[in-house]
């Protein structure tokens, strides 16, 4: 009963204690069953699969989480709802943030529906995203042909003698009478 009792705190050694502490022999627990059997009835509601799979299908990768982080929180959801491990791969796509998602859509056919070939290309492809630094400003001396065009500024607008832009231009007509 000193293990039960060492190992509880919170809200569970708020419930043990009046029963651990008692003077009387009446009140007394005469075992850890008997802790472990009223900790149960505080804690367990009968609902814990569903409420486990519950958890699991609102479960997405949040913005800026780390694959490897949504990993472990996707396998012990996926584990505590029963979901089937052949319905992981399938589970795991959908739940991955389109920012992972889209740039894997060439690699998902070759992972075949197999969770374990699929998480270990995540996993790489996440931290080596991570990992490579992004440069903020491009130095003009390193920029390619292609750049260079992209960069270039707009040619003026093609004028007719006076100044005035193109699609501005009033041709004067000559209206004879006779």
């Amino acid at each position: 009963m000193a293990l039960v009792w060492g190992h509880t705190s919170g809200l569970a050694k708020e419930y043990l204690e009046p029963q651990y502490l008692s003077n009387s022999d009446y009140h007394r627990f005469q075992d850890a069953e008997e802790m472990i059997d009223l900790l149960k009835s505080f804690f367990i509601s009968g609902n814990e699969q569903a409420e486990s799979r519950s958890a699991f299908h609102r479960l997405q990768m949040e913005k800026g989480e780390t694959f490897t982080s949504f990993k472990a929180k996707f396998l012990s959801a996926a584990i505590k709802g029963t979901v089937a491990k052949s319905e992981w791969s399938f589970y795991l796509w959908e739940k991955i943030t389109p920012s992972l998602r889209v740039p894997n859509l060439g690699f998902r056919r070759s992972w075949k529906d197999e969770f374990a070939p699929m998480v270990e290309h995540l996993t790489a492809f996440d931290m080596e995203r991570r990992n490579t630094p992004v440069t903020a400003t491009l130095d003009s001396s390193k920029t390619t042909p292609h750049r260079q065009l992209a960069n270039k500024k707009p040619d003026p607008i093609p004028t007719r003698s006076g100044g005035q832009p193109l699609e501005q231009y009033q041709p004067h007509t000559m209206v004879s009478r006779t």
